[in-house]
C-alpha cells in the first residue's frame, strides 16, 4: 500500500469504522493486472471499493477523464468484486486530493463526470481533516502508523 492508501484506510478504521481488505488484485485486460487499493464493509453491511489517487503536481485533463473511469469501473475487477460480496449492492468511491481533481484550479469538471458514473468522489484533504480531529492522546490505543503520527503532531503542536 502507498502511503496515501495508508491514511485512507487509517480513515476507514478510525472514522468510518468500516473494515477492510487491501490490494485485492484481478486480472485485467491489456495489462498483468489490476488491484482494488480498498474493498470495505461497514457495521450496517454496506460494501465500498475504494480507489485512491494522491499527487501533488498532477491534474487530469480530459483526455484521461475515459482511462480513470476504467480503472474504477471494469468488468474483471467487478467480477473480483463480486466474488468476494456476492450480488450485494456496493459502492464505488474515488478518493483523490483537490490538485488531482483541479479544484485547486477552480476545475470541477472531472468531479462531476465521476458522479455522472455513480462514483462517490471524497477529497484527501476532508480525510485528513477527519483523522486529525479523531487524533487525541486521551483516545482508544492506536496501533496505526498514521494515526501515531498525527498524535504525535498535534502533541508538538504542529498541527491543530
Amino acid at each position: 500500500m502507498d502511503v496515501n492508501e495508508e491514511i485512507v484506510k487509517a480513515w476507514l478504521h478510525n472514522c468510518k469504522k468500516q473494515f477492510t481488505i487491501e490490494n485485492v488484485p484481478y486480472p485485467k485486460k491489456g495489462s498483468n493486472y489490476g488491484d482494488i487499493d480498498i474493498l470495505a464493509v461497514d457495521a450496517n453491511g454496506q460494501f465500498y471499493d475504494y480507489e485512491i489517487k494522491g499527487m501533488f503536481s498532477y491534474s487530469l485533463n480530459r483526455s484521461y477523464y475515459g482511462w480513470l473511469i476504467n480503472q474504477i469501473v471494469n468488468i474483471e475487477r467487478e467480477n473480483q468484486v463480486r466474488s468476494i460480496i456476492g450480488r450485494r449492492a456496493y459502492n464505488r468511491v474515488f478518493v483523490a486530493n483537490e490538485n488531482f481533481l483541479g479544484k485547486r484550479k477552480g476545475n470541477v469538471k472531472l468531479h462531476h463526470f465521476l458522479k455522472k458514473h455513480g462514483i462517490v468522489v471524497i477529497t484527501l484533504e476532508t480525510v485528513i481533516k477527519d483523522l486529525v480531529s479523531s487524533a487525541t492522546s486521551e483516545g482508544p490505543k492506536c496501533d496505526s502508523q498514521v494515526m501515531q503520527t498525527i498524535r504525535w503532531l498535534k502533541e508538538f503542536g504542529w498541527i491543530k
